[in-house]
């Protein structure tokens, strides 16, 4: 079964079911997505076959193959085609007036004139050498600014017996699936996906499928809160493929040391999204061998609300 449908920036849906069309108005974009994400579900079933899903949307154009339990496995996508901003014409200068330029040169005759005196040709001059300040000491270099290993050390490395870190499986997408997506680098998505349960998915590992659910996970970073924020204009408009349903802000480091321009800004993003949720600063997770326990009442709520979110969609 072929179905193709378009969704634009308002919602509004145009269906074509070999050659029924039809038309549908809805909320927002994300709304209209898992309107269309039900109707091809049901085709699929009636029909007992994939149906053949080709959709436009803010996000792009993609084609999906949609089982009867759900399951969608994407064929191609083709990302929108962006419009260059024109550059803004350099300004000129205006032009003076006569009194201003007879000004100009009154004040630049009343300025001091520095002439150099005469430099030997032969003597080359001086090379200015500007002094830094002492390096400080590093936990791990000391003093110094960098460390060298063995010569063969390659060849020592490729030696060793390779450790079987084992292939990724690829998570099969539903629309039970909640994905985590990091807004930046570094946020602990994967080991927030760790901690829950088969139904969080890890976006580092895996893209988000079309019109799925996601929670963004940004750290107290103003690059990466900067980054949520963008975030949640894009799926606001509908250029993401999925839908955010929410945030996470990891602490990443003691609130005592969080500044308040920072807190003001976190709280101004948070306020974005539907929900926003904080997780609070664990330093035993970065020490080497230790594996990430929900230790705190909060992390151990959080937790508990992002597998409410999976189930229920809020």
């Amino acid at each position: 079964m072929k179905m193709t449908a378009t969704i634009d920036a308002t919602g509004t849906t145009s269906l074509d079911l070999d050659g029924d069309l039809s038309q549908e108005s809805h909320p927002s974009v994300a709304q209209a997505r898992r309107a269309v994400m039900a109707t091809a579900t049901t085709l699929a079933e009636q029909t007992c076959e994939d149906t053949r899903l080709h959709l436009e949307d803010p996000s792009g154009a993609r084609t999906l193959l949609v089982a009867a339990d759900g399951t969608t496995a994407q064929q191609d996508a083709v990302a929108p085609v962006v419009e260059p901003v024109p550059l803004e014409a350099t300004a000129q200068p205006a032009a003076q007036t006569p009194v201003e330029a007879a000004a100009g040169r009154s004040l630049r005759a009343s300025e001091p004139v520095v002439v150099e005196g005469p430099r030997n040709p032969f003597v080359a001059a001086p090379e200015v050498i500007v002094e830094e300040d002492s390096m400080d000491v590093d936990p791990i270099l000391g003093a110094r600014e960098s460390i060298r290993g063995p010569q063969n050390l390659q060849q020592t490395l490729a030696q060793e017996p390779a450790t079987d870190e084992g292939t990724a499986v690829p998570v099969v997408s539903t629309q039970a699936t909640l994905w985590l997506v990091g807004a930046s680098g570094g946020v602990g998505t994967s080991t927030l996906a760790g901690l829950c349960s088969e139904t969080v998915a890890d976006a580092g590992v895996q893209e988000p499928g079309w019109a799925c659910r996601a929670l963004l996970v940004c750290s107290t970073s103003a690059a990466s809160l900067d980054a949520a924020a963008r975030h949640a204009r894009a799926s606001a408009t509908g250029r993401l493929a999925y839908e955010l349903a929410g945030l996470v802000i990891v602490h990443d480091r003691p609130k005592n040391r969080i500044t308040r321009p920072t807190l003001s800004f976190a709280r101004s993003v948070a306020r974005m999204f539907p929900v926003a949720m904080t997780v609070p600063y664990e330093p035993a997770w970065r020490e080497v061998g230790t594996t990430p326990t929900p230790s705190s009442t909060r992390l151990r709520t959080v937790l508990r609300r992002i597998e409410k979110i999976a189930r229920t969609g809020h």
